[in-house]
């Protein structure tokens, strides 16, 4: 029986961090944190956050007054995110990125890192997404390699994610503009992905 997308994230929980290490310095992780315009006193949702690799570099941008959803459809990925970062501040949700409702009010922005690829309704999670950005607020998909890198590397792998590629910017555009969030960044080069959208006022 072929394994849905949770499966397979469930599946790889207890040896993830192992099998996938990041090289980069911290700074390139505070770097996405400030394109997203996440600083003190913020309210940001980490959307596919997995074991939780952007939670310190969050916590530090918003301080003890900001707010962070952490966002996941794999229970046993976020068991491994809350037994690290214990925070009054750091609410860890269970739920497909195309369902946000355990989200309050309005946020002021979401940030997919190494996760848009993997969700199955890609115009339902852009729909959900605008619905909770306050305006003004931003959206930003990143990656620390480029579509292309991304989408062969997956293409390699086994079901479900043999399947799961990041859209071309014609794709994403019109998934975006849709939600009236307009792109105000992008860079697909030298090892990066950066899509950074903002919600019309």
């Amino acid at each position: 029986m072929m394994k849905t997308t949770r499966e397979y994230f469930n599946s790889y929980a207890d040896r993830w961090d192992e099998i996938n290490r990041y090289d980069e310095p911290p700074e390139e992780f505070r770097k996405l944190v400030a394109l997203a315009g996440v600083g003190r006193g913020r309210c940001v949702v980490d959307l596919g956050c997995g074991t939780g690799v952007l939670i310190p570099f969050l916590l530090e941008a918003v301080g003890g007054n900001g707010l962070i959803y952490a966002v996941d459809i794999a229970e046993k990925m976020l068991a491994k995110l809350k037994s690290r970062y214990d925070f009054n501040n750091v609410i860890p949700i269970t739920a497909p990125a195309s369902d946000l409702g355990g989200v309050e009010g309005e946020v002021d922005a979401v940030i997919c890192f190494s996760s848009f690829p993997h969700f199955d309704d890609k115009a339902a999670t852009t729909k959900e997404v605008a619905r909770i950005l306050r305006s003004g607020g931003r959206f930003l998909i990143a990656h620390f390699s480029t579509r292309e890198e991304i989408n062969e590397f997956h293409s390699r792998q086994e079901y479900p994610v043999c399947n799961h590629f990041l859209p071309d910017l014609r794709e994403m555009k019109a998934l975006l503009e849709d939600r009236d969030l307009s792109i105000i960044h992008y860079r697909n080069k030298d090892g990066r992905y950066e899509l950074l959208s903002s919600k019309k006022d």
